[in-house]
């Protein structure tokens, strides 16, 4: 039986890359094509690469390591977090949709273009 680690990453990568249907279908990049790489570079230090492979999934990276760090430093200080309760209108949340959907299809764009 194979343990992880002792597998050369290039053979990792092949057994658990699936492919992907929606490129198949359509010869396109789907939205988050690149984003298991763009993970893998984010995680080894090469943001710029990071950063070319998909540039939104280096955002929600960025972000969400953001968070863990965050929640490391709290439990170490022993502060706790509470999210605040914040009364949002319906326009703003409806802005930050809309942001958000242009984002994902500028991304979409740019992945199409440098053919991912």
């Amino acid at each position: 039986m194979f343990v992880g680690g002792a597998l050369p990453p290039a053979l990792l990568e092949r057994i658990f890359m699936l492919r992907c249907r929606f490129r198949e279908l359509t010869g396109l990049p789907c939205p988050s094509c690149g984003g298991t790489r763009c993970v893998q570079a984010f995680v080894r230090g090469d943001w710029s690469l990071a950063w070319t492979m998909n540039p939104l999934v280096f955002v929600f990276t960025l972000t969400a390591a953001t968070f863990v760090l965050y929640a490391v430093a709290a439990i170490a200080t022993g502060r706790r977090w509470r999210p605040r309760q914040v009364n949002r209108p319906r326009r703003l949340v409806a802005a930050m949709l809309a942001t958000a959907g242009l984002l994902f299809l500028l991304n979409w764009i740019y992945l199409v273009r440098v053919g991912r």
